[in-house]
Order: structure tokens, then C-alpha cells, then sequence
């Protein structure tokens, strides 16, 4: 209020203040529309006309002069482009100079300068492409920083798999991206797939401009798509590395760096030969394929390891041999056979194997050749024909069948003898077919599988100490029963033995004892998890979470032995109890 109040003590207020106040006054009571107007135009015309005829000067800011009339013409200042004052006579003197700020134009209305309606549009324009390009940027980041959420998410995953060997997803695992996933570690013997619903096709779009050398393959929707379109799920396929380091035997984390090497693929280098005469493939004990079936189709047939081309059915002209007509060829055509009837004198076997000289009439090809025949006698054929079989030893009788186990012989003589220098005693009796009832009986120990009868194994218990074995027991091998599930020519026992008597258990079904290499993982070390094809086929197979004994540790006192559910490696004391794992 105090700065009012000064405002309107100041000298040069108070003079014009009255005529302000007059103005004002008459805008107000002039009243509105165009009747108002006119009645403002006449009274401000008559305040100014007394203002020029008085003796009072013009007030500064104000230029113009008196018509004919005596009324006040107004003249506007120059233009504000001009930039500077403008010089007007008022009654035909000069007046003052008045700057073009002080000029004011009726009705409140101020002069000023603007923009044409082109430039106008101009700016406009400008402002909309640097918008659309803004927003067009602040798109690609926002879907790039979603893709790199959804990354992240993925490889927390495959740690998970690789570390842990477990095919879900943990339940304490929230990702990131807020995308649900899934694994699939079944499908593929070498690998695994995280999945993950619904990724818009912006977002994966910039998934496939990463190259991640980690991620052995990203497809879109099925195995075959890797083109974005629409919201799809999307397949993320890692390979195993083979082995992970754990530092202990229950488990760790990380790709195996820490060990030595990858586990070498027990079916590198072989390479398979073609047969079409076999039924299906066949396999070694490490489950590679040595031999592939192959089919004939078409116009060939079966020779052997190839199909080859059929031959061409033969036609006969004249008359000799052509009335009869020979067998189908290799590819089922009917055929006659073309030749001479003849009289062949030929060699053929008898009904004790030996051969002999017959003589046939038969339609043949010329030349005619005949037929050679080789013994199948198991011994001599004498000049009657007959055969004089030769028997092998631990056999008995003309027929040469065996003594039976703990049973010995020469082959000449028609009885066996118990074999007491193996520790069988008790008096040899002829078997029946297919028993082992022969009337030897074994002693209570034994040094080797030979020491036991058929249908046992020499199994130790109690070694004099952990590098002699020492002395055994004759045990069934049905005891410890082979597991009733195999695995791809592998057979575990279902029951625990110390190492020693798991080799033999294996020996005496006339199998080996599994090893590191032939299972995948050669070269891992105590305390390393495997993780080959051959071990992940265990663990679908068997699970459970039991050992298998596999080879000697090397110091004698150890052996290494394979955790089936974890993979993990460990080289425990010979003296502890694991399954056998034979192939």
C-alpha cells in the first residue's frame, strides 16, 4: 500500500491523473455495442478538442492537431520497423519528437511486429519430425532393454540346468522380464531349450540382433521358424559342455574350466557301415551305431551290404529246356530258365555231414558245373561215409556234450571226473540236458571266477588289505540280481558290493566293467560332475540317487565310482559298497 501511495504523490501522476480518470470514465459510461462506440469516439473528441484550444500543452506521447473544427486529429507514430522517432506538425509547427513506443493505438490496441502464416507452419512441421523421431528412439530402447531383461532371465536359467542337473524351474526363480518359462531337457540328448510365452515381435526382433556364442540356436514358435511374427514363444537351445566344477561331491556351479578337458564322445570317428540283410541297426556297448540297415525300394534288391539294380527277366525261343520255368529272380519277376537237359554227376552231403558222389538229370546253363560239396563232419569222414567226430575237452561221449561245471575230461573218454584241483569234489554224473547237476560239489572259497560252477561268481568280502583281494566265497550271481530295466546295453546290479567282487560279477556274465570313457566321461577327476549323454540316459533310466563302481582310482586302494541322479565323479576306498555297473 505504501508503494500505491507513492506512485500516486509523484508529480507527473497527479497532472495527468484527471484526465485518466475522464477517460476512464467515459469508457464506462459509454456503454457497449456499436451505439457505446460512438458515443466513446464523441466524448474522447470533445475532451481533446478542449485540450487543443486551452492554453495547457500536449501531453507527452501524444501527436496530432487541431482541424478546421478546432477538434484534435490523431497522426500514428511511424512504424516500429523504422526504428527511430517520428517528427509531427501540430497546427503547422513542428512538434516534438515522439518515440513509436510511446504511440498507442485506440481501444487499447498496441502495434507489434509477427510471423507469417508460412513460417508459422514451418516451425510446426519441424517440431513434428523431431517428435516422431524421439519417439521412435525411445521405442527401440525400451524394446532392447526388454530383450536384454529377457536374456539375463534365460541365462540364470541354463546356469541352473548346467549346475544342478534339475529340469524345472526353481520355485524361488522370478524373473526380471516378468515372462513365465519353461525347460525342456528331454528332448535333446546333448542339450536343453528354456522357453519363453509370449514375446512381442518388436522385442524379438532385437533378440536376433544379439549374437550370443553361448546359445547354440533361438527359434520362434517351432525348431524350424527363427523369423519374428506377431507374439510368439521363443526357444533358447544350449549344448552341455560335458562337465561343471563343483568342489565337492554334492554338487556346485559353473561350466567345467576346472578339471582338464570335455568328456570325450565315445562315438567320434566311428563311422557306420550299410547292410540291408539285417533287421535293424546295430549298436555297440557304447550305444553307437556300427552297422546301419539300409531298405531296397524300387526296382532293386537286397546283395549283401548294397541294393543293387534287378536284372532283366529272361525270355527262352526255342525248345530244349524252355518248357520249364525257372524260380523268380531276386526282385520276385518269373523267369525261364534257358539250357540242356543233363545228367550231372555232382557231390553232396549225406546225413552224417560227410560228402558223396550222386548223380541227377536237370535242366542247366551251358557249361554245366558240378557240385562241390565241404564236410561238415566235426571230425573225420571215413570211407563209408560215415563221420567220426573228434570231441573237445571237458566233453564226453560220441556226441561230445559237455562234463558240466567243476568237470573235466580229455574228449576221448565217455565220462567226466570232478576237477579237484580246483577244489570239486564228489562223483561225476551225466547231466541232464541244460542242468548243471553233474554231482560235483565246490569248497567254501575261491580265488577266481574259474573256481566257481556255471551260474556263479568268485565275490570278496574281507581282503587281507585294500590292494589283495585275497580269498572269496562262491556266490549266485542271480543273487545280485541285474537290474530289471537296462540301458542301452548296459546292466547294473540291484544290489551293493565292495569293487572286487563287482568285477567279477561283471566277468562271470561275460561282460566288462564299465569305465569313465565308455560312458562318456573321460578324463573327469574326483570330485567333477559329468554330464555326457551316455550319464543323462542313466539318470532317466535308473534316477534314484546311487553309485556305480566303474575303474581302478590308481594307487590301489581306490577306485572310481559315479553318482547316477548328479553325475558327480569320486574315487572312494575299494572297501565301501556300490552297485556294479557292467556293459
Amino acid at each position: 500500500m505504501k508503494k500505491v501511495r507513492d506512485i500516486f504523490r509523484k508529480k507527473g501522476f497527479r497532472k495527468g491523473l484527471p484526465r485518466f480518470m475522464e477517460c476512464l470514465s467515459a469508457r464506462f459510461t459509454a456503454g457497449r455495442g456499436k451505439e457505446g462506440k460512438l458515443r466513446l469516439f464523441s466524448r474522447l473528441k470533445e475532451m481533446f478538442s478542449t485540450a487543443s484550444s486551452g492554453t495547457q500543452e500536449m501531453r507527452p506521447g501524444r501527436s496530432g492537431q487541431s482541424d478546421y473544427r478546432g477538434h484534435f486529429l490523431f497522426f500514428p507514430a511511424a512504424p516500429k520497423s523504422f526504428g527511430r522517432a517520428v517528427s509531427l506538425q501540430i497546427g503547422g509547427a513542428p512538434a516534438r519528437a515522439l518515440s513509436p513506443r510511446r504511440w498507442a493505438m485506440p481501444f487499447g490496441m498496441s502495434p507489434q511486429s509477427g510471423r507469417s502464416m508460412v513460417e508459422m507452419l514451418g516451425v510446426l512441421a519441424i517440431i513434428g519430425v523431431l517428435s516422431v523421431a524421439a519417439l521412435a528412439g525411445l521405442t527401440y530402447a525400451m524394446n532392447k532393454h526388454r530383450a536384454n531383461t529377457i536374456y539375463n532371465d534365460v541365462h540364470l536359467l541354463a546356469l541352473h540346468v548346467m549346475d544342478t542337473g534339475k529340469d524345472t524351474v526353481p520355485s524361488d526363480f522370478y524373473p526380471d522380464s516378468g515372462k513365465t518359462f519353461t525347460l525342456d531337457t528331454t528332448t535333446y540328448a546333448d542339450g536343453f531349450v528354456v522357453k519363453v510365452a509370449d514375446i512381442s515381435e518388436k522385442v524379438c526382433d532385437r533378440i536376433m540382433e544379439v549374437n550370443d556364442p553361448s546359445i547354440e540356436k533361438i527359434y520362434v514358435g517351432s525348431e524350424e521358424t527363427t523369423s519374428c511374427s506377431g507374439t510368439q514363444d521363443m526357444g533358447f537351445m544350449f549344448l552341455y559342455d560335458g562337465m561343471f566344477t563343483s568342489g565337492g561331491s554334492s554338487g556346485g556351479s559353473g561350466s567345467g574350466s576346472g578339471s582338464g578337458t570335455d568328456p570325450v564322445d565315445p562315438c567320434e570317428g566311428i563311422i557306420a557301415s550299410t547292410d540291408c540283410s539285417i533287421s535293424a541297426d546295430e549298436t555297440d556297448s557304447n550305444g553307437c551305431v556300427t552297422v546301419k540297415k539300409i531298405t531296397c525300394t524300387g526296382d532293386t534288391y537286397c546283395s549283401g551290404t548294397t541294393c543293387e539294380p534287378c536284372p532283366a527277366a529272361e525270355t527262352c525261343d526255342g525248345e530244349s529246356c524252355c518248357t520249364l520255368t525257372g524260380p523268380n529272380d531276386v526282385c520276385g519277376r518269373p523267369t525261364k530258365e534257358v539250357g540242356t537237359l543233363t545228367t550231372v554227376t555232382h557231390s553232396d552231403l549225406n546225413a552224417n555231414g560227410c560228402c558223396e558222389t550222386t548223380t541227377e538229370e536237370s535242366c542247366s546253363f551251358s557249361p554245366v558245373t558240378p557240385r562241390t560239396c565241404t564236410p561238415t563232419c566235426d571230425g573225420t569222414c571215413e570211407s563209408d561215409g560215415s563221420c567220426q567226430k573228434v570231441c573237445e575237452a571237458n566233453t564226453y561221449g560220441p556226441d561230445c556234450l559237455p562234463c558240466g561245471s567243476g568237470a573235466v575230461s580229455d574228449g576221448t573218454t565217455a565220462t567226466c571226473t570232478c576237477d579237484t584241483e580246483n577244489g570239486f569234489t564228489g562223483t561225476w554224473t551225466a547231466p541232464a540236458t541244460g542242468s548243471d547237476d553233474n554231482g560235483c560239489t565246490q569248497g567254501s572259497t575261491c580265488e577266481t571266477n574259474a573256481n566257481c560252477k556255471s551260474g556263479y561268481f568268485c565275490a570278496f568280502e574281507d581282503p587281507t588289505s585294500c590292494s589283495n583281494q585275497g580269498t572269496g566265497a562262491c556266490e549266485l550271481i542271480s543273487a545280485y540280481a541285474p537290474d530289471s530295466t537296462t540301458a542301452a546295453g548296459f546292466i547294473r546290479s540291484e544290489k551293493e558290493m565292495k569293487w572286487w567282487s563287482a568285477q567279477n560279477w561283471c566277468t562271470a556274465q561275460e561282460k566288462i566293467p564299465a569305465t569313465r570313457a565308455s560312458i562318456g566321461c573321460s578324463g573327469v577327476e574326483n570330485g567333477v560332475y559329468c554330464r555326457s549323454s551316455t550319464v543323462d540316459m542313466f539318470k532317466y533310466t535308473w534316477g534314484g540317487s546311487d553309485f556305480v563302481w566303474l575303474e581302478d582310482y590308481g594307487d590301489g586302494c581306490h577306485s572310481y565310482n559315479i553318482h547316477l541322479s548328479s553325475g558327480g565323479v569320486d574315487g572312494n576306498p575299494r572297501s565301501n559298497y556300490r552297485d556294479a555297473l557292467c556293459q
